[in-house]
């Protein structure tokens, strides 16, 4: 009987622009270390599925997480980042980040988070809460944050389209999010995305929402990326327009 780890070696190629240092099946584990950690590369699975991924850093850890006649699933974790909850000490770094953010989308000419949000008070909030997040590095630098909660977000109850989930249906939530300006463009958004949707399905929770700015278009093209669908229209308390998605979790 065919041992379907070691199959999978020979159902898997990758396409690098770089040359590729080792590529080894062990435990149940796809271990790929490459020579040049900033490189992206793709997943190509013989069975016709490929996977785009660009958020792996050297020696990351590909997790062969299912085997069957249709497909090979790959859960992948990247040991150079961590989502760590939050405390006072961390609200000077996460404003730091907050500031960055708001220069960025001024420099973009979205008009959001431009009248101050969020504020120091919020982000305390939050981290009283236990619902303010940061990624860290292995050298323990603050690469980004986000605010990531189970409870409803009273904003969702209305929206002009429909959620994917029923209105009684329990679902998680991103807010606030935002990546320091030296870590943009290297996976940092979407390793929260990942950290926070897993956190879902360890509670069986079984989706997540998040809103976002009309003209954030940089937000909506990595949703869409990573399979969140747009739902409709919701406003915020002060009357501002969002444009609502939502991911259903395996």
């Amino acid at each position: 009987m065919e041992d379907p780890v070691q199959d999978a070696l020979y159902k898997v190629m990758t396409v690098w622009s770089y040359q590729v240092k080792t590529i080894n099946i062990k435990n149940g584990n796809l271990i790929v270390s490459k020579n040049d950690k900033e490189t992206k590369y793709t997943l190509v699975i013989a069975k016709g599925i490929s996977i785009d991924v660009d958020d792996i850093r050297a020696d990351a850890v590909i997790h062969c997480t299912n085997f069957d006649s249709n497909e090979i699933q790959f859960e992948i974790s990247n040991k150079h980042m961590k989502l760590l909850s939050t405390s006072n000490q961390n609200t000077d770094s996460i404003m730091g980040i907050v500031i960055e953010a708001q220069y960025y989308l001024a420099s973009l000419g979205i008009d959001q988070w431009q009248d101050g949000y969020p504020q120091k008070e919020i982000i305390l909030n939050d981290i009283i809460n236990t619902e303010s997040y940061i990624v860290e590095n292995v050298n323990k630098e603050t690469l980004g944050t986000a605010m990531f909660t189970t409870n409803p977000e009273p904003t969702y109850s209305s929206i002009e389209g429909s959620w994917i989930t029923n209105k009684d249906a329990k679902y998680g939530v991103i807010h606030r999010m935002a990546v320091g300006k030296k870590f943009r463009n290297k996976g940092v958004a979407k390793f929260i995305f990942n950290s926070c949707e897993q956190k879902l399905k360890d509670k069986k929770i079984p989706s997540m929402r998040i809103d976002t700015h009309e003209h954030n278009k940089g937000m909506q093209g990595l949703l869409k990326k990573i399979g969140y669908q747009y739902c409709g229209i919701i406003y915020l308390q002060n009357g501002d327009k969002r444009l609502a998605f939502e991911k259903l979790l395996r």
